[in-house]
């Protein structure tokens, strides 16, 4: 199952068709049909700079390598949610 939470009816019928070998379920929570942009649906949608995205990044990848480390998940093992300890593995679909 693929969600999204808000956007054009016409971009959810062609993300639909796209993963539909990939995916048994496309959810759009909401659809309007006046869509011009995600950032109309947020009070704060600021940018993201590339500083910011590379230390989040960097982040993610010394907090998986020691997750690794402590036995917690394999490195690498996309079955397994990174950022809850303790998560259970994902169905296998």
């Amino acid at each position: 199952m693929v969600a999204v939470p808000v956007g054009a009816p016409a971009s959810c019928a062609e993300l639909e068709a796209e993963l539909e070998p990939e995916v048994d379920q496309v959810i759009c929570a909401v659809m309007p049909k006046a869509f011009r942009s995600v950032s109309q649906w947020y009070e704060d949608f600021g940018q993201t700079s590339d500083e910011q995205v590379r230390d989040l990044l960097r982040r993610a990848a010394i907090r998986t390598r020691a997750l690794a480390y402590t036995g917690n998940i394999k490195a690498g093992d996309p079955g397994r949610f990174y950022n809850r300890p303790g998560a259970e593995e994902r169905p296998q679909t």
